[in-house]
């Protein structure tokens, strides 16, 4: 799966309010229904083995959506992103001007007021050095 995300119009083929039908379609792979649990709002839709999972509000229209290594690719502006450490990621961000904020947990970066977060669970432990192994896009 490849995700194209730009600083000015968000994420390729995706919007708020998509409908889970549409959501899908553009999505194209084998998927599993996961059942709401209570941190969720709705039933969450698994893609192909762990590539990506997402999920959506009351009305079934699209909240976030989540990309997993080692299936996926996301490009942020024309660089992929997914599977970087977080310092060569920063590194771009600066490069590009692009605003960020390290999670108070150390777990992450967080970009565009958390619309998107980059996910690297060693980074408290490594730093800089830790691979971003996950990244979230939320639609507000």
């Amino acid at each position: 799966m490849r995700l194209i995300y730009s600083q000015s119009s968000g994420l390729e083929h995706f919007f708020f309010g998509q409908g889970r039908e549409e959501v899908r379609k553009v999505i194209g792979l084998p998927y599993k229904v996961f059942p709401k649990s209570e941190f969720s709002e709705n039933s969450i839709d698994a893609f192909d083995e762990g590539v990506m999972q997402v999920w959506y509000n009351r009305s079934n229209e699209l909240l976030g959506l989540e990309v997993y290594l080692p299936n996926a690719f996301f490009y942020y502006d024309g660089k992929q992103i997914l599977g970087l450490s977080i310092e060569d990621i920063e590194s771009f961000f600066v490069a590009e001007g692009v605003y960020f904020e390290v999670e108070k947990g150390k777990t992450g970066i967080n970009v565009n007021q958390n619309s998107v977060r980059l996910y690297a669970p060693d980074m408290n432990d490594l730093g800089g050095r830790a691979t971003v192994e996950s990244i979230y896009v939320g639609f507000k």
